[in-house]
């Protein structure tokens, strides 16, 4: 990863080169406030001083940061609330948000929308596509809807082997992916 082989780096080094991932199961905690959570998120990140938070060379304070991000990942309105009182897919949120909030330059996204609700999904799918084009997203997904939704470029697998690549249209315009993926051929 830019240029450097990061297999058997430690995650704090891989982290410190901009990447940046979320878990199938969502891994936050439950116990603590989402402002806490973010918080901790940003802290965890910074080495020697907690307060080189800026935004395009204006400093800002820690708590305005934490409402930035809160209000980036829809849970603005929830910065307050214990975790463990949010629903699952207000959790993949705030999971999303720990990770972009020191804006990763790779990020990677193992089914954000497991589990989640169409009106969840729909959430998810709205923050993804809101980041900046300059973060690469890896995204595994066995949400075709979700995929097909936020991803320029498609990979699907079939029994652990390629089936297809490409652009969006591209793949849903596929036979086989139609077969094994959406039910049949779509009605255009």
């Amino acid at each position: 990863m830019f240029n450097k082989d990061v297999t058997r780096k430690p995650i704090r080094a891989r982290v410190a080169l901009g990447i940046r991932r979320t878990y199938q199961d969502t891994s936050v905690f439950d116990n603590i406030t989402v402002g806490q959570n973010i918080f901790l998120s940003l802290r965890g990140l910074e080495k020697y001083n907690f307060n080189l938070f800026s935004d395009s060379n204006k400093s800002i304070s820690r708590d305005t940061f934490i409402k930035k991000i809160a209000e980036k990942i829809i849970l603005l309105d929830k910065i307050d609330t214990i975790v463990g009182d949010l629903s699952h897919g207000e959790k993949r949120q705030l999971e999303i948000g720990l990770a972009i909030a020191h804006m990763p330059q790779i990020l990677l996204l193992d089914e954000p929308a497991a589990g989640l609700s169409l009106i969840e999904r729909k959430k998810v799918i709205e923050l993804l596509k809101k980041l900046p084009k300059k973060v690469t997203v890896l995204l595994i997904e066995h949400d075709m809807e979700v995929a097909l939704s936020v991803a320029e470029r498609l990979i699907v697998l079939n029994e652990g082997k390629v089936l297809v690549t490409g652009r969006p249209e591209e793949v849903i315009a596929n036979k086989m992916v139609q077969d094994i993926y959406l039910g049949g051929k779509l009605d255009e």
